[in-house]
């Protein structure tokens, strides 16, 4: 009996050793455990956490063209984007409103749309937000882009959005990172960056 175990563990041993590692392709996550939430980065961006807020960049760190979310305790999305609209005009003296909230389905997510336009430096900025409401937080999935200077981001935001999954709140960082590495065939090395 031994012998067979012995056997057994060593051909498992060189089957693994010998097959190749399967990673899927493009499928770079980012773990945030405190808004419940994991991010599907797109290839070729740069994703940071910046105190309270993540920011995806499609060009350059630190500069428009990028996606960013960040998270409000609301009662309601209404109510949210009523706020945000009053906020948004304090910050901008020349804000529009070129889109008022529209109900979306992003993926298979029930969202509100609203696209704002103002100036920053001498240039239109296009500004859209995608707003959900998900387990007691609104999550607000922001892009910004400058399309005079080709800053721009494609289908980015709303990509982002249909690929990102909400974690149960009762998962620990750990728990994240080993279901993370599970589900891109990795074998011990999370490909998540797992972010508290």
């Amino acid at each position: 009996m031994k012998k067979a175990v012995s056997v057994l563990c060593f051909v498992l041993l060189f089957a693994v050793a010998i097959s190749p590692l399967c990673f899927a392709q493009g499928e770079n996550y980012d773990t945030l455990t405190d808004w419940n939430i994991r991010i599907a980065v797109p290839d070729g961006t740069t994703a940071v956490l910046k105190g309270s807020e993540y920011y995806i960049y499609a060009q350059h760190e630190g500069s428009i063209p990028y996606v960013m979310l960040r998270t409000y305790r609301y009662d309601s999305v209404d109510q949210f984007l009523s706020d945000f609209t009053e906020y948004m005009k304090g910050q901008y003296s020349d804000l529009r409103v070129v889109s008022e909230a529209q109900p979306r389905l992003v993926g298979d997510k029930q969202c509100r749309e609203i696209d704002y336009t103002y100036q920053v430096s001498g240039y239109d900025v296009k500004d859209r937000r995608i707003v959900m409401s998900v387990d007691g937080l609104v999550y607000v999935f922001t892009s910004k882009e400058i399309e005079s200077n080709g800053m721009t981001i494609g289908s980015m935001l709303d990509d982002v959005v249909a690929n990102c999954n909400f974690l149960s709140e009762s998962g620990s960082a750990e728990e994240v990172a080993e279901e993370a590495a599970e589900e891109s065939g990795s074998t011990g090395l999370a490909d998540a960056y797992v972010y508290t």
